[in-house]
């Protein structure tokens, strides 16, 4: 604790993390593959019914939608879910081809 208090008095902050191992790495990619491939499966389906609007979906239910990113966020956390919980996307019913 002393150790801590000087290093405060002085300015310094550190913060002490544990980084990811091999294992983590690979099902956080695992976990992005499994999401990549509900929204490829369900894009046309849900461009049809949520068109220009952001879909939350959790547990591969849509539990909410808005045009407004701020109020599906708002959406969520009337019903006990945080951003953290669900997976968004927008569906673009006019996407703008991007050249770079």
């Amino acid at each position: 604790m002393a150790w801590y208090n000087l290093m405060a008095e002085r300015g310094v902050i550190e913060v002490s993390m544990t980084p990811a191992g091999i294992a983590d790495a690979r099902a956080a990619f695992e976990a992005a593959d499994v999401e990549d491939a509900f929204w490829l499966a369900h894009h046309a389906e849900f461009l049809e019914k949520y068109p220009d609007q952001f879909v939350a979906v959790s547990d591969g239910d849509v539990v909410a939608m808005s045009p407004d990113l701020v109020e599906l966020v708002s959406l969520l956390e009337r019903r006990g879910l945080g951003v953290k919980d669900v997976w968004v996307e927008f569906m673009d019913a006019d996407p703008r081809p991007l050249i770079l």
